[in-house]
C-alpha cells in the first residue's frame, strides 16, 4: 500500500514544480517580449534613418515628418496601442540633436571619400 508520508511529499513537489514552472514560463515570456520589441525598435529607427537619408540636407521639421509616417504604418499592430505609438513618437523626436550629428558626420566623411576619389581620377 502506499504511504500516506509518500503521497504528500508527492503532492508537495508537484506542487513546487508546477510554481516554479509557472515562474519560469512567464519571466520567459516577459523576456521574449522585451527581445522582440527591441527588435521592432530598431527596425523602425532604421527605417527612419534611411528615409532620412533620402532627403538633402534634412531639418527638425522633416525628421518629425519622417517619425511620424514611420510610425503610422504600424498603427494596426495588435501588440501596441496608439498611446504607446505616441509615446515612442515623442521619444524619438527629442533625439532629433543627436541624428543631426550623425548626419554631420556622415557628410564630412562622405564629402572627404569623394574627394579621394577626385584626387584618384586625376
Amino acid at each position: 500500500m502506499h504511504n500516506k508520508n509518500n503521497s504528500i511529499t508527492f503532492v508537495k513537489g508537484l506542487l513546487a514544480g508546477l510554481a516554479f514552472g509557472t515562474v519560469a514560463g512567464y519571466v520567459g515570456y516577459k523576456e521574449r517580449r522585451k527581445l522582440k520589441f527591441r527588435m521592432w525598435m530598431l527596425k523602425v529607427k532604421s527605417e527612419i534613418y534611411h528615409e532620412l537619408k533620402k532627403i538633402n540636407k534634412p531639418t527638425q521639421a522633416d525628421f518629425e515628418e519622417v517619425v511620424d509616417n514611420v510610425l503610422e504604418k504600424y498603427e494596426n499592430l495588435k501588440d501596441i496601442s496608439q498611446e504607446q505609438l505616441e509615446k515612442i513618437g515623442d521619444r524619438l523626436k527629442t533625439k532629433w540633436r543627436d541624428i543631426k550629428k550623425k548626419f554631420a558626420e556622415e557628410s564630412k566623411k562622405w564629402a572627404d571619400e569623394e574627394d579621394e576619389d577626385d584626387e584618384d581620377e586625376e
